[in-house]
């Protein structure tokens, strides 16, 4: 990647964090959040996605065994998708108070708060997933578009999701 770009991502989590605090604010933010909770999300190799896309994988295989096993009949890209969720930490897909919600904890939590997010979304619509057909493709976007913060936030604490994750510590 030629020195003069930003890395891949990082202009919509500028562009909130701009929106919603001064320069300096929003500076030292975005620094943490490449510096310290994600070191290796945003390089030219993306070994941090790549990695936390395999804990995705197995998170979401533990948690939701049966969505996992239907997503994938479907052959739904999560992995492809998974991509765009962790470079721009959710903001092109997630409403904004989702967004910055899932921010609020991935502050104070680190990079594993992203993929719990994920999870959760996944658990929010499992019901949906697995009425999914093969003559009905299913949109993984359209899953993230109407999801409201609390119901996520408790998605994502929910006892199945919490085991799963703990399990893999």
């Amino acid at each position: 990647m030629p020195p003069h770009l930003p890395p891949q991502g990082l202009n919509f989590v500028a562009a909130i964090l701009l929106l919603h605090s001064d320069e300096p604010t929003a500076f030292s933010l975005l620094a943490s959040l490449v510096v310290k909770l994600c070191p290796v999300f945003h390089v030219p190799s993306m070994a941090g996605p790549h990695a936390a896309q395999a804990v995705l994988a197995e998170l979401l295989r533990r948690a939701l065994p049966e969505a996992d096993r239907h997503l994938k009949r479907l052959g739904a890209p999560i992995k492809e998708s998974s991509t765009a969720w962790l470079l721009c930490a959710f903001v092109d897909v997630l409403p904004l108070p989702s967004t910055l919600r899932v921010w609020d904890v991935f502050f104070s939590g680190g990079s594993p708060v992203l993929l719990h997010a994920a999870v959760g979304v996944v658990a929010l619509h499992e019901r949906t997933i697995l009425a999914a057909t093969e003559d009905e493709p299913l949109s993984l976007k359209r899953l993230f578009e109407d999801v409201r913060p609390n119901a996520l936030m408790r998605s994502v604490t929910s006892p199945r999701v919490r085991r799963a994750a703990e399990a893999m510590q």
